[in-house]
């Protein structure tokens, strides 16, 4: 990653050195930072992963989504000034996961899928409402669908707790 000013000048720039990775979007988060997503490993081994890196280009943390099975970061996007969404593909559908702005795994799924993601493929996310999304996804390297799905809603079920959400899923 190269960070240049409005002039071209270039302020910093940062290499992940500590595996193999490939860079796929970053996002401003919070005053100055920057959330770095990206697919960490090859072939069977890739898995998506975020950074975070200060307005100084140094890292902040990592954050490694774990799963069984291979997972292509193709997406992220901002879901409030401190949580992003890492949205990627699998052999078996679309998996997304919420990450913190401090580095914490908040969920994450597998959503199945009627046709298999085509892993060689782009494929996005989209905001459609305040808590929904839509995934959009090639199969077949010719034809797309798409896969909707919604974020728990955080807080208690308990109405006589401090953090109760009418909406919360238990």
């Amino acid at each position: 990653i190269n960070v240049v000013n409005k002039d071209g000048v270039k302020q910093w720039d940062y290499t992940e050195r500590n595996f193999e990775s490939i860079y796929i979007k970053s996002l401003a988060i919070g005053d100055s930072d920057f959330i770095v997503a990206g697919v960490k490993g090859t072939g069977s081994d890739r898995r998506m992963f975020a950074s975070k890196l200060n307005s100084a280009g140094e890292l902040v943390w990592n954050a490694f989504v774990e799963t069984d099975f291979e997972v292509k970061t193709a997406d992220m996007v901002k879901v409030n000034d401190t949580t992003v969404i890492i949205y990627g593909l699998a052999g078996n559908g679309i998996y997304y996961s919420t990450v913190s702005s401090s580095g914490n795994i908040l969920n994450q799924q597998l959503l199945s899928t009627n046709n298999e993601p085509s892993m060689n493929t782009q494929s996005r996310i989209v905001q459609v409402s305040q808590n929904e999304y839509v995934g959009i996804y090639t199969y077949d390297n010719s034809n797309f669908a798409m896969v909707n799905f919604t974020l728990p809603t955080s807080g208690c079920t308990d109405q006589y707790a401090d953090n109760y959400n009418s909406n919360a899923t238990a």
